[in-house]
């Protein structure tokens, strides 16, 4: 008889890799001052921490420090980036386009959107779960603010053409939404 157990929901959680508990380990027992608290040593050594580390993802996305956002999660990037960009950009731009196979938590954005007047589109993907770029770039238009799609899908595994998603986006002035959170190694996009 075997006795072992095969743990198959690595799509949904997965053991952390190595080197990002030994990065993280400081932080959970000597360094876990707030970094939000000025006014003590933990919380200055804390925030140091967390503004070297934006200023290293900036550099790495080509962007400013203040432009990287730190959340608890995918589910609420999701929502902080979709539903903060149309806030941003209405009523001039009021209409999202996504595809039929997303992530619940942009679906359930753009149903609540739906609900106080943003007009959106489900793009369909083909058998193997592709998103169809004929009808993305017919659906696009002058108000379309966002495209948000999945970048590896978490049930059927499928990885999106994101380079050419955004190109489209790109030439139409449109911002363009990609959620990472499955994708594992994320050069293979680019």
């Amino acid at each position: 008889m075997i006795k072992s157990t095969i743990y198959l929901d690595n799509n949904a959680t997965t053991v952390i890799a190595p080197e990002v508990l030994d990065a993280m380990l400081p932080f959970f027992t000597k360094h876990y001052g707030n970094p939000s608290s000025g006014t003590h040593n933990f919380g200055l050594y804390a925030e140091r921490i967390v503004e070297q580390q934006r200023k290293t993802l900036a550099d790495i996305f080509h962007c400013h420090p203040n432009g990287i956002v730190f959340t608890s999660g995918a589910t609420e990037s999701i929502n902080f980036v979709i539903k903060g960009l149309v806030e941003g950009l209405w009523p001039e731009k009021n209409k999202l386009i996504t595809t039929t196979i997303e992530h619940p938590a942009v679906h359930e954005s753009f149903k609540y959107l739906e609900s106080k007047g943003v007009e959106t589109a489900y793009i369909p993907v083909n058998r193997e779960g592709v998103i169809d770029m004929n009808a993305l770039a017919l659906a696009m238009d002058d108000r379309t603010a966002l495209v948000s799609v999945i970048a590896a899908h978490n049930e059927i595994g499928t990885l999106q053409e994101c380079q050419l998603i955004a190109e489209l986006c790109r030439e139409r002035n449109i911002y363009s939404h990609f959620d990472f959170a499955q994708a594992g190694d994320s050069s293979k996009f680019y």
